[in-house]
């Protein structure tokens, strides 16, 4: 359950954040992760609520073969006995049959003892053993691992494969202007490397002005700006807040969407992985259950 919200929460953030908003994609991300701990706890609760029936049940088999297997035996000793002993053996039937209500009683007794047992406590805790903790601090430790790593390879992954860095030579024709969007100029400006050619191709992102100083007093465009002033005497990809209308439809639109698509494309890719494990995890818990070796299976 766990394995399929990863996959929805990275494959479907980055299309929320790119068609609504970021904070859309963040709340989206949030209601994936309480669908799945409440998904957790219903499981978990149907997991120990079917282990008191089967421990209920082999407790009562036990008991009940223990029973009849005394039973058995004090028949057979009858069965052994002479005719002359027809009276003492009335009298020790009824003394049996006493005993025999005694099992009874006593079955009833541990059964009900077991039932009240098994309600579990806090204290509980200090009676786990030692492969419990172990076991636990294992799983902290990878995951303590494995998901910061998750998120720096997304980074790298977008960075190295659908939104790398221009080419040093790739410059604008005019650096100091917005590249696309309502601020665009209007004969647009292109990027060109050294030798004359269109720059940078396909999976690079678009270059970016070198610095920017624009108003929203001076001009009269979207009053959904963040912010008064975007002046920027060295514009880094850093500064470039796509979740802001001056960026996202006035000064780099072209670079936020291709941004969004290669955010997309990543998170398909990083949720390749959940995708396949949430498929294979249920066969190799069988087999685990089944045939054992379940270190060699993780």
């Amino acid at each position: 359950f766990a394995r399929f919200g990863t996959v929805a929460s990275d494959s479907l953030s980055p299309i929320l954040a790119n068609s609504t908003d970021l904070s859309v994609a963040i709340y989206g991300g949030f209601l994936v992760t309480v669908v799945i701990l409440l998904g957790s706890l219903v499981i978990g609760r149907i997991e120990i609520a079917t282990e008191k029936k089967l421990s209920s049940a082999t407790k009562i088999g036990k008991a009940l073969t223990e029973a009849l297997l005394e039973a058995g035996q004090t028949a057979r000793t009858y069965t052994n006995r002479s005719n002359d002993d027809i009276a003492s053996h009335c009298s020790n039937r009824s003394a049996n049959s006493h005993r025999t209500t005694s099992v009874g009683s006593e079955i009833d007794i541990t059964l009900s003892h077991a039932h009240s047992s098994e309600m579990p406590n806090l204290g509980d805790i200090f009676h786990l053993k030692p492969t419990f903790w172990v076991l636990t601090g294992t799983v902290v430790f990878v995951y303590g691992c494995v998901i910061p790593y998750n998120v720096a390879a997304s980074g790298i992954l977008l960075e190295r494969n659908y939104f790398k860095q221009p080419p040093s030579d790739c410059a604008l024709l005019q650096p100091d202007e917005c590249i696309s969007g309502s601020l665009e100029p209007v004969n647009g400006n292109p990027s060109f490397d050294s030798s004359g050619n269109l720059c940078p191709g396909s999976n690079y992102a678009l270059v970016l002005p070198s610095s920017l100083n624009i108003s929203k007093e001076n001009t009269q465009w979207d009053e959904r700006w963040e912010e008064n002033d975007y002046v920027f005497n060295s514009l880094e990809a850093g500064d470039v807040n796509c979740a802001d209308s001056f960026w996202a439809d006035a000064c780099t639109k072209d670079y936020c969407n291709e941004k969004g698509e290669a955010a997309e494309k990543a998170g398909v890719m990083m949720s390749i992985p959940f995708f396949i494990g949430a498929f294979a995890s249920p066969f190799f818990g069988f087999c685990a259950d089944t045939y054992g070796h379940r270190l060699s299976l993780s």
